[in-house]
Formats: C-alpha cells, structure tokens, sequence
C-alpha cells in the first residue's frame, strides 16, 4: 500500500482475452483492490441499449473496476486512502 504522498507502480492484476477475434485487455493499476461486473442485471430492455442500437442482455458485458477495498476505511492500514476535501477521484 502507498502512503499519502507516495507514488506506487502499477501491477499487472489481470489479462481478458477473446479468442475468436483476437482482442485482449491487460489491466494495469496502483488500487489494492478489484471489482468485477459481470452485468446479471441487464435484460435487453430499452434502458439497456448501447450508443450502436444494440441491445444488451444479460452476461453480454463485464467490467474491471479497480479501486480501494470496500471497507477500507475500517482497516487499521488506511494510509492510501485520502477523502480530502475538494479532492478529484477519479
């Protein structure tokens, strides 16, 4: 974990991978955590329906977010973790 101030390098936490066309994705980051969406909730409903028309049903989509812990802030290890006020996360 990065201490306020410090710099960490990011890690390698994770490669997708579609075999048919060939695309992969590497995900680099500094976060200590991940959280992976896998869009179970989508149904193919109009509110589910990209930028192209397409309409996307469940498990047609999925996400790597990369963040803190969800409980971070009860951890007795919270250095990296800074909600200054006026601060941008991005």
């Amino acid at each position: 974990l990065k201490k306020q101030g410090e710099q960490q390098a990011l890690h390698h936490i994770g490669t997708l991978e579609h075999e048919e066309s060939g695309r992969r994705l590497r995900v680099m980051t500094d976060a200590p955590g991940v959280q992976l969406y896998t869009a179970n909730w989508l149904d193919g409903s109009n509110a589910d329906i990209s930028k192209d028309g397409v309409a996307y049903g469940q498990w047609q989509g999925l996400c790597l977010e990369t963040q803190t812990y969800p409980d971070g802030i009860l951890e007795n290890e919270t250095d990296h973790l800074d909600f200054a006020k006026g601060k941008c996360f991005i």
